[in-house]
């Protein structure tokens, strides 16, 4: 089979190569001022590598050497009709419509044949096409929205043009500028809605955020990987880890939106909720610090009025405070004895600097000033740890820090 389908792309090659020398002398001929046609051998170039290409489809895999080079001097001849076309249309010739549309055809012919000898399969092929297809027609779809857009922004010239000239009131003007805002508005939430690939593209997100592996499933395989069974110990902590941390992964704002609305929700619905949802985290935070704050002075306080104005209050707080001290009694102990070695341990450095710096007090000065500029001089240094360098880091430093100073000094 293999043979036979050799046999068969290589007499069409080579039919094209004498079709591609006569349309090459028809392009010369039509650069001269000739009239005569010369769409009737490419297209019957095309019908012909078209037959070669539906044969191809049905071969797995080609390797013959001979038939690669066939191909390569099939794209070399291509490379030379595409340099002749792009010397005549830079010349005063009209060139029949025909002629520029059988151009765009051997082009996607030839990336047809150069796609099937990187070794993509078929399958992959029509799926690719299949996508294309379904983007390129969406696209065609949103071509009155984009003169929609156009209009508007057309629109918004025509006041920039006027504005210096106007003579109406103030407020007929913003009235116009409110409506072509609503008008874009309105054009921008219908391209959105409709919109293929956006809407794959949030799909493929959520897929990726649900499928992530979690650290503590690492950390767990990891450990099965080494087989140490004194390892296995927290194997149902990282389990419990693990959930938890899947269950913040469906958490995230898109998979939450997509989640509520549907599949069958639009763009638009996915966006607007996705938004909302992001916006309403970082209302949540603020909420729950301020809530934090408020209760802790809240009960304080009241904590501080009941010891005074309740009666057994204060017995009853002793108690428990008392219980909870000799509960943890033992802990306690254990770091009395550890803590009084370490102080002891530290007592008899101190004792050893006092030596020095009676014995070298210039010595010691210098010493310690040096100490006493480390904490000012790692802060002054600190955006080394950036990376970037000192100059780099500084400048990055200082575009984070304005967030928080330039409404304080502005």
């Amino acid at each position: 089979m293999q043979e036979n389908f050799s046999a068969i792309i290589t007499a069409e090659i080579n039919d094209f190569q004498r079709q591609m020398a006569e349309v090459d002398a028809s392009i010369r001929r039509t650069a001269l001022g000739a009239t005569a046609s010369i769409t009737a051998n490419i297209n019957s170039f095309l019908s012909n590598l078209q037959r070669a290409s539906s044969a191809l489809d049905q071969i797995p895999s080609i390797q013959e050497t001979n038939l690669i080079a066939d191909v390569t001097r099939f794209n070399r001849q291509l490379q030379q009709v595409q340099a002749h076309a792009l010397a005549l249309s830079q010349r005063p010739v009209t060139i029949p419509v025909e002629m520029a549309y059988n151009s765009r055809q051997f082009q996607r012919v030839g990336n047809q044949i150069r796609q099937i000898y990187r070794g993509t399969s078929a399958e992959a092929q029509r799926m690719s096409a299949e996508m294309r297809s379904a983007f390129s027609s969406q696209s065609a779809s949103m071509r009155n929205l984009r003169d929609d857009q156009i209009e508007v922004q057309y629109g918004y010239f025509q006041l920039a043009q006027s504005s210096q000239e106007y003579t109406g009131s103030t407020s007929d003007f913003m009235r116009s500028l409110q409506q072509l805002g609503n008008r874009q508005r309105q054009i921008n939430d219908q391209m959105i809605a409709n919109n293929l690939a956006m809407r794959t593209s949030f799909m493929q997100t959520v897929g990726t955020m649900l499928a992530r592996s979690t650290q503590a499933s690492k950390i767990l395989s990891n450990y099965e990987r080494m087989g140490n069974p004194f390892y296995s110990v927290n194997a149902g902590a990282l389990r419990v880890a693990d959930s938890l941390n899947r269950i913040a992964n469906a958490g995230q704002p898109a998979a939450v939106a997509l989640r509520l609305l549907g599949p069958t929700a639009s763009m638009k619905q996915l966006n607007d909720m996705t938004m909302m949802i992001t916006q309403g985290l970082m209302r949540f935070q603020m909420v729950a610090m301020g809530a934090a704050i408020t209760s802790a002075v809240l009960y304080s306080s009241l904590h501080k009025a009941a010891m005074d104005s309740v009666a057994g209050y204060e017995d009853s707080f002793n108690r428990m405070t008392a219980a909870v001290r000799k509960a943890f009694q033992p802990m306690v102990d254990v770091f009395g004895a550890v803590m009084m070695k370490i102080y002891d341990f530290i007592t008899a450095i101190a004792n050893m600097a006092i030596k020095f710096n009676e014995a070298h007090p210039v010595l010691a000065k210098i010493i310690q000033g040096i100490m006493m500029l480390i904490p000012a001089l790692t802060l002054i240094l600190s955006p080394l740890a950036i990376g970037v360098g000192l100059v780099g880091g500084f400048l990055a430093a200082w575009g984070s820090l304005w967030v928080v100073i330039g409404p304080l000094i502005t």
